[in-house]
């Protein structure tokens, strides 16, 4: 069996725009917990057999939607918190890009609107955070 190609946590990367011209992305400093996803919303239809209307009828699914979400945790790093609450006050929609296999691998890019931030702490410890990326429209896949 041959050994697969793997991708460490740190090539992994998250970047967010910072909407100037040109844009700039920058990856969140303090996330130990970096997530990805894409969804595809269904609806069904139960298709009859014409020949045989008794007979049960199949589920047919087409595409609805499509959307994507962000997810982050991990340290609350001091010098990210003005940009999490600036965002999260603002209620905009921020360009961003997901590199899933580092920054040579291609990347995923959208517009996201930061949907949840969220700090917790427990005594004797650092605060933690946790953020979601709400996608806002249409999202690509650039290859490398």
């Amino acid at each position: 069996m041959a050994k697969p190609q793997t991708t460490p946590f740190g090539s992994f990367l998250v970047k967010i725009g910072d909407g100037a011209d040109p844009e700039v992305f920058a990856a969140p400093c303090g996330l130990t917990s970096k997530g990805f996803n894409q969804t595809a919303n269904t609806q069904k239809t139960a298709v009859p057999d014409c020949d045989d209307p008794d007979a049960p009828a199949y589920n047919e699914t087409a595409v609805d939607t499509i959307d994507s979400e962000i997810s982050g945790s991990g340290i609350l790093a001091s010098e990210a918190f003005a940009t999490w609450q600036a965002w999260f006050d603002s209620s905009a929609s921020k360009n961003y890009r997901v590199y899933p296999m580092g920054a040579s691998g291609g990347y995923y890019a959208g517009k996201g609107v930061l949907s949840a931030f969220n700090m917790t702490v427990q005594r004797g410890q650092k605060v933690n955070v946790d953020v979601t990326i709400t996608g806002d429209g249409e999202y690509t896949w650039t290859p490398a």
